[in-house]
């Protein structure tokens, strides 16, 4: 069990935005469940929007980027997230591409889903992020007809990463993979 602690916390717009500082590798971060204990509300809501960050202890650079909501735990009295969603762990020898992909064995996978509301959309636009005002004007309409679906959460950046795989002739490479990594998702 790790205990993280944030290098900044606010409260920005009824926005919980927080950034963590990180040392191990970022598929540790799969396990992770952020616990958030929030005084400064009147009332407490049910759902809260957060936007976290991950960056890395040393270089700073950023690893992970979530724009997701904290539910409430009324029993407990704090708000809290599972990071495990936003990773899939995946054994290239289950998917039958051991063969031809020698490192790595097991992959993080990650990814981005669901719908944005309309609130998410004006803290995305508020903080010049980049959704689209397609998306906002579309949760508008969603709003009025239902029938038109709500934007969805997609990814707005990426990383690359290296594979070492077997070619053809049965030699071995190291290869850059171009946006195998999802860094940050956005509404479109």
């Amino acid at each position: 069990m790790f205990t993280l602690q944030s290098s900044n916390c606010l409260m920005i717009d009824n926005q919980v935005q927080s950034t963590f500082i990180w040392s191990q590798s970022i598929e540790s971060l799969a396990s992770i469940e952020l616990i958030y204990h929030i005084d400064s509300l009147k009332l407490k809501q049910f759902i809260l929007p957060v936007h976290i960050k991950f960056k890395h202890s040393q270089t700073l650079i950023e690893l992970l980027t979530i724009n997701t909501y904290l539910q409430f735990d009324v029993n407990r009295d704090f708000y809290s997230i599972n990071i495990d969603q936003y990773f899939i762990q995946i054994k290239f020898e289950d998917l039958g591409l051991a063969y031809l992909i020698i490192r790595p064995r097991e992959y993080t996978f990650t990814y981005c889903d669901g719908t944005c509301s309309y609130s998410t959309l004006q803290q995305q636009q508020h903080q010049s992020s980049s959704s689209s005002m397609h998306a906002l004007f579309r949760s508008i309409v969603n709003r009025k007809n239902p029938n038109i679906p709500q934007p969805t959460c997609v990814p707005s950046q990426f990383a690359d990463d290296n594979f070492l795989l077997r070619q053809m002739d049965g030699t071995m490479e190291i290869y850059p993979i171009k946006d195998v990594i999802v860094k940050q998702c956005t509404c479109l």
